[in-house]
């Protein structure tokens, strides 16, 4: 499991409990949300992620032994009291559902939440190489470098791609098994990310980034040295292009991370020319799909998770 998927697992964890448990916690809320917007703009791989994983379940931690003190501190109070004198059933001794979200977090333990939450967000934050939030972003820099400080325009472009300043779209999915039975392949979707309208008109898509965790049935019959369970992508406009095969036999998640990037032939004579193709026929507003496949009796494609990462030119 990488990084990203863990701080999204601790972060729904802690959303879910402060939400059941307290009424007055949307300030926490609010920067959770903002942790998991952070996240989507870094790399799966990127060590922060690991480190705000670390940080958020230790806030988790904190809140599950605070508020089990106090609940315990609650009860033995309660029976100290007549039963007419006391505030609320004794649900703990009735029912293991506790009951709902009636409590406040005080402003200290609040304050307290709060500035751990926001250390993950500063570091989050220091991790970004900084990346144009979407078209309007780089169409604003362009000015910046062209009408403000006077660059040419052709030496305004050239700048961006060399910095490579475009802008990022997200596909992604969870668990999946796609299951063949035989010969004919069956499929599913993962994912589709979105090329932004706006963008360049001229071949605007730039890179690719597949990130894949998978594996298939975990055993064979035939000795043919294939592996009849794989992905590809497509669009409506664009024909399938294959991406990568699991390793066969194995009951091992595996992941596979695959870039592809548009070079073209005049800047190096050994690039993909059918990639290069490919890539070119891609405009604005179109979707990219990502799609699990298998074949033959037997063969399962069992998927954990698949990424896609789009990367496009705005000018």
């Amino acid at each position: 499991m990488d990084g990203l998927h863990s701080v999204e697992d601790a972060v729904t964890t802690l959303s879910q409990t402060l939400r059941a448990r307290w009424t007055n916690c949307e300030p926490l809320l609010l920067k959770l949300e903002e942790i998991n917007r952070l996240v989507q703009g870094l790399p799966p791989d990127e060590p922060t992620l690991q480190a705000s994983t670390r940080r958020l379940d230790s806030v988790l931690a904190d809140l599950e032994i605070s508020d089990s003190l106090s609940s315990r501190f609650a009860r033995l109070m309660q029976r100290w009291l007549p039963p007419a004198q006391r505030s609320e059933p004794d649900w703990a001794h009735e029912s293991p559902v506790p009951p709902p979200a009636n409590e406040h977090l005080s402003t200290g333990r609040i304050q307290a939440i709060a500035k751990q939450l926001q250390s993950v967000i500063t570091a989050l934050k220091a991790a970004y190489s900084y990346a144009p939030r979407d078209v309007e972003d780089v169409l604003q820099t362009e000015r910046i470098l062209h009408v403000d400080l006077g660059l040419p325009l052709p030496l305004v472009w050239t700048i961006f791609d060399e910095a490579e300043y475009w802008v990022r779209s997200v596909g992604r999915c969870g668990s999946l098994t796609v299951t063949a039975e035989t010969a004919a392949i069956q499929e599913s979707l993962c994912c589709t990310a979105r090329i932004p309208p706006g963008v360049k008109d001229y071949r605007p898509l730039r890179r690719i980034v597949f990130t894949i965790e998978s594996h298939d049935q975990g055993w064979r019959t035939s000795d043919d040295g294939g592996s009849w369970t794989w992905f590809e992508v497509g669009s409506d406009t664009a024909s399938r292009r294959f991406i990568a095969n699991n390793t066969a036999a194995t009951r091992d998640f595996r992941t596979h991370r695959v870039q592809w990037d548009l070079i073209p032939n005049d800047e190096d004579p050994e690039a993909d020319t059918e990639l290069h193709e490919w890539m070119s026929r891609f405009a604005g507003g179109e979707d990219i799909s990502v799609f699990a496949r298998a074949q033959f009796g037997g063969w399962k494609n069992y998927v954990r998770r698949v990424l896609v990462e789009v990367y496009c030119a705005c000018v």
